[in-house]
């Protein structure tokens, strides 16, 4: 869809399936399209979904419910002004990495993959915001692979001349 604005790519969703959707497909549409946002750290609409389920289809969903719940408060942690949750990884010469190593500091946390394309395309735009921030101490970059295979990832550090201050390997936890 030429100039759609992603940003709210799941709530648009969710009030499509609203909309579009009756009885027990608008149901499920909705619990899907919830669970997806929340899943991804989102609230906004999906809180909604959420509440109408309690008050309205906890006997019907109550499995629903009960994963709906689960998702928002997890989704809930993740959102601006709430602590980091605890990360611990091993860095790029297995050193243990903790997030709580960064208390203080604005830590900049990018997830990526080699295989994931558009991961790929953000690497020239972290590097610039990287490059802004520079003489800035008590900002710190670090950039978490979930790869599988780790040579595949320390091969694209070394093709996208990706220069963090601190790599970790999710996979290495």
């Amino acid at each position: 869809v030429p100039n759609y604005d992603y940003s709210n790519y799941q709530g648009d969703l969710i009030q499509l399936a609203g909309m579009l959707f009756q009885g027990k497909s608008r149901d499920i549409m909705l619990y899907r399209q919830a669970l997806a946002m929340m899943e991804d750290g989102g609230v906004g609409p999906a809180g909604d979904v959420l509440k109408e389920f309690k008050d309205q289809k906890a006997d019907a969903y109550p499995d629903m419910v009960a994963n709906l719940e689960k998702a928002y408060d997890r989704a809930q942690k993740l959102q601006v002004g709430q602590p980091a949750p605890a990360l611990n990884m091993a860095g790029l010469d297995g050193e243990s990495i903790q997030i709580s190593d960064f208390k203080g500091k604005v830590v900049y946390v990018d997830f990526w993959a080699s295989w994931c394309g558009p991961c790929m395309a953000e690497v020239p735009s972290a590097k610039k915001l990287k490059e802004a921030f520079k003489d800035e101490k008590d900002v710190v970059f670090l950039y978490i692979s979930i790869d599988d295979d780790e040579s595949a990832w320390r091969k694209a550090i070394e093709d996208k001349e990706i220069l963090p201050d601190y790599l970790a390997d999710a996979a290495a936890e």
